[in-house]
């Protein structure tokens, strides 16, 4: 008996080393899966880490790839994105962000021959779903304590003048820091 319950006591520790090392593959494939299935592209993350203890999700490195009708191949480059939020207020139905990181590398905005923007391919299709009537969802509090927002620079090809494009880069090198946001609309300026 004493040899079943050490052999049991082993297996449970096995397991959870497992569970804790494979949690963020497991977060990353679902998260890669998850923006696949809304939007139809693919994306790459080179690591994610999912906290336990800590309250905090880091991706480094996501691509986020363009159509495959679009010749260029990446879309959005973003070498970071972290966040740190307060896990009882989503229990208690509020998204409290205390700390987001977002470093926006690039952002390739891509006209085709045919005049098509590959940014529209991030619409999300809403099939079959009936306008919402006033009062029917409640809208999800929200409050981000410290929003770190870096992007480095935007990239305009326009295919639709023929085979060479018309390149136009904007190096934005913007890094904002924003406190106490609590209204997704308002006009932070």
């Amino acid at each position: 008996m004493k040899k079943i319950l050490k052999l049991l006591g082993l297996l449970v520790v096995i397991l959870l080393i497992v569970l804790l090392i494979g949690k963020n593959f497991i977060a990353k494939k679902a998260v890669m899966g998850g923006v696949k299935a809304v939007t139809g592209l693919e994306m790459d993350i080179d690591s994610m880490d999912v906290g336990i203890l800590n309250t905090l999700v880091g991706i480094n490195e996501m691509k986020l790839y363009n159509p495959p009708e679009f010749s260029d191949r990446v879309m959005i480059d973003i070498p970071e994105i972290y966040v740190d939020y307060d896990l009882s207020a989503f229990i208690k139905g509020t998204a409290h962000l205390e700390e987001v990181r977002i470093n926006l590398k690039e952002l390739t905005v891509v006209k085709d021959k045919e005049g098509r923007l590959n940014i529209n391919s991030l619409k999300v299709a809403k099939k079959g779903e009936k306008p919402e009537k006033p009062g029917e969802k409640k809208e999800t509090e929200i409050k981000i304590d410290l929003l770190d927002l870096k992007i480095g620079k935007v990239i305009y090809k326009d295919y639709s003048r023929g085979s060479e494009p018309k390149i136009l880069e904007y190096n934005l090198n913007l890094h904002e820091k924003y406190y106490n946001i609590t209204d997704l609309n308002e006009d932070r300026k």
